[in-house]
């Protein structure tokens, strides 16, 4: 498997990390997004972003026989301004979808945020034909090597595998809250993890 940096990816590989980024949230991305295809599409589009929090620069793909596997998307600092999807929507000729405003809001413009001094893990995204193969370990293990910097993700509370993974990498749980949910619907208990800098891989 080959760990390759985002600025290497070809097109069709970025829009393959954007249909596997589609499937593994189901309540940002739906919401963001409307659908994979329109994700796949979006995708290549925030990959050209300058310091955008999806910009080539902050990912890293798992490629294995010519196909992507899992993406990863990393930064100490990035740029999302409000209004960005309905531009990105209004460019690729479609509607926004619904609650594609609800989870600019409510994620979007706070995760570009980041946190202050820290590697912020925004996603660690493997493709379902690929789960229970060491992709997600490969792309953190690559992610944490790129930065001495103390690393920050959240994770869903009903996700077991990948909180203990991230826990077997050095991450602890510091906090645990409400994560994004559409109105009316609940929202869904998440974890934040701590990783401090310099430790090994």
């Amino acid at each position: 498997m080959l760990i390759a940096d985002g600025r290497a990816l070809s097109r069709d590989e970025l829009s393959e990390a954007g249909r596997i980024l589609y499937l593994t949230d189901p309540y940002i991305y739906p919401a963001a997004f409307g659908s994979a295809e329109n994700a796949a599409e979006a995708f290549v589009r925030l990959a050209d972003v300058r310091d955008g929090m999806f910009a080539r620069e902050h990912l890293l793909a798992a490629v294995e026989d010519g196909v992507v596997a899992g993406v990863l998307a990393a930064y100490e600092r990035s740029v999302w301004q409000r209004g960005t999807l309905a531009a990105l929507f209004a460019e690729m000729g479609k509607p926004l979808p619904p609650h594609a405003q609800e989870a600019e809001d409510g994620y979007f413009l706070p995760a570009a945020a980041g946190e202050r001094g820290c590697l912020y893990i925004l996603c660690v995204s493997v493709a379902p034909a690929f789960r229970g193969r060491g992709v997600a370990s490969a792309l953190l293990r690559a992610a944490l090597a790129r930065s001495s910097r103390e690393a920050v993700l959240e994770c869903l509370a009903d996700n077991p595998g990948a909180l203990h993974l991230y826990e077997k990498f050095g991450f602890r749980p510091v906090a645990r809250y409400d994560g994004f949910a559409c109105a009316g619907e609940a929202a869904p208990p998440v974890v934040k993890l701590h990783r401090g800098g310099g430790s090994p891989v």
